[in-house]
Parts: C-alpha cells; structure tokens; sequence
C-alpha cells in the first residue's frame, strides 16, 4: 500500500485538506470559513490543476488530476520514468468532507480495496483531527492540532502504538515558513532532528485545487498561499545547510505555468510545468 505518513520522516508533505466545494472563477478569495487562509478550508475560485511534470537528472515524475462535478479532488494519478502504467489515490466524500482515500496500482479505481485505505475523521469545528493510515487493519495514526486560525501548527503520527513523528509548523501570514521534524529512531533513545525554513514570492499557488492530495504525495509548498522561492533544510545529523532556489513563469492571473529549481551543485537541478484545465 502507498499510504503517505504525511509527516517529513516518510515524506514532506503537511496536511492541507479540500473539505468543501471548489468553484472557478478569475479571482480566487479565500474561503470565509478559514480566516487563516489556510487550513481546512481551500481557496475557492482557484484555477483546477490539470497536471503537474517534474524532470531533473535521475528521471521525470507526471501527476495528473481529475475532479468531481462540484470540483472535488477525484483522482491523484502518477507515472514515471519507469512506470508508465499510472498508479494513483482516489478520494471519497460524505456530507461534502473527505473521509476515506483509496490506492489502486492500477490507476484504476476498480481496482482500490477497502482494506487498502485512509480514513479521515474530524473535529466539533469541522477540521481533519485523525487519519487512520493502514493495510488490512489500521496500523499507524496521526494526530492534527490547528492554532485559531486553523491553521496546522502540530501534528503527530503514531505506529502500532508508539510515536514516531512529531512536526512544529510555524506561519508567517498565510505561508508555512518553517518546519521542525522529529523521528524517533527505533531501537534508540536518539531523536533525529531536521528543520526546514521556506521563502515565498507573492503570487498565487497552483495546488490550491488539489489540497486533499496532501495526505497522499503532496509537498510543503501545496499548503501555502503563494509559491516558495528558497528551501533551506538542516539536520541534526550534519552540521551542513543544503538550499534549493526556485525560479517562476506567470500567467496573466499570476499562477505559476513553469519553474526551474537548483540546488547546492550544478548537478542538482529540475524543472516543473504546470498545465490548468481550460
């Protein structure tokens, strides 16, 4: 099962679930729900994401996109260099909220199991608050805890009973400008430490239709409101910063249409191109 413990010790990608309908319009508001800008609610009006390609040295990565008739996040799908059969998450919805998420290696909804699956639980406010991750029997969780914006500001992920990753989210407005992560090492009393800090142009982000994808294989920048420019990572491991710079092409409503990425060596570079449904 391809199941995303959402916290950096499997993957970096923090929660940002759609739990309402999204709309099209040209100029995208922030849902009067969320008055953060961020968490739970999504951005309605925002142009849906048809596909997103990334390509760098080791290979290419295409995500593909499909929604409901209300605009809900349907279908993630995924293929790569080797693998041009597409695998992908399929989303379920009850009383307008995200509740269970399957995985088909397929790409084929068909094929999803129901033991093969996430299931998202909520709050009294209407935020996600559990995610109950697992393969024929549920066997990790994680924990989410919102600060009175709702904005995500800790979360918490448990296996077979035990902690093993913990997140610090720290905002600056409607950006998610640093990141500290824990892992428990297993078999130790250690704890590896890594921080991410994050700069931001002032543009509009393009996964604002695709929130829901964050429980499976988002990434960081899918949860803020503009488009991130400069990662800066470190752990606890090195003494050593490693920095990745972001450069943007924008259309005439200010979304991001392609990008190219650099890190600390020339080898360490990519590309992304982002195509919107008309």
């Amino acid at each position: 099962m391809k199941t995303s413990n959402f916290l950096f010790g499997a993957l970096p990608a923090l929660l940002a679930v759609c739990i309402i309908s999204c709309s099209k319009s040209d100029v995208p508001t922030p849902d009067t729900g969320n008055p953060g800008g961020g968490l739970p609610g999504v951005v309605s009006g925002a142009p849906l994401l048809d596909s997103v390609i990334e390509a760098e040295q080791k290979g290419s990565i295409n995500w593909l996109f499909k929604y409901n008739a209300d605009s809900t996040l349907n279908a993630q799908l995924i293929t790569n260099d080797a693998e041009d059969i597409p695998n992908g998450y399929f989303f379920t919805y009850s009383g307008g909220k995200l509740t269970r998420i399957n995985y088909a290696e397929t790409g084929n909804v068909k094929d999803t199991l129901a033991t093969d699956r996430q299931l998202i639980t909520y709050d009294a406010k209407g935020r996600p608050a559990l995610i109950y991750n697992g393969e024929n029997g549920f066997s990790s969780k994680d924990s989410l805890v919102y600060n009175d914006n709702n904005q995500l500001i800790r979360t918490f992920s448990y296996s077979d009973g035990k902690l093993s990753y913990q997140d610090t989210l720290t905002w600056t407005g409607n950006n998610v400008t640093k990141i500290v992560s824990r892992e428990s090492m297993s078999g130790s009393t250690e704890t590896f430490l890594r921080t991410m800090t994050y700069r931001y142009d002032d543009k509009k982000n393009p996964y604002a239709s695709v929130r829901a994808a964050m429980f499976t294989e988002g990434e960081i920048n899918w949860l803020s409101e503009n488009n991130v420019v400069e990662l800066v990572e470190k752990t606890s491991l090195e003494n050593t910063e490693w920095k990745t710079t972001y450069t943007y092409v924008y259309n005439d409503k200010n979304y991001p249409v392609s990008s190219t990425w650099k890190g600390d060596s020339d080898t360490q570079t990519g590309s992304i191109r982002f195509v919107y449904k008309k």
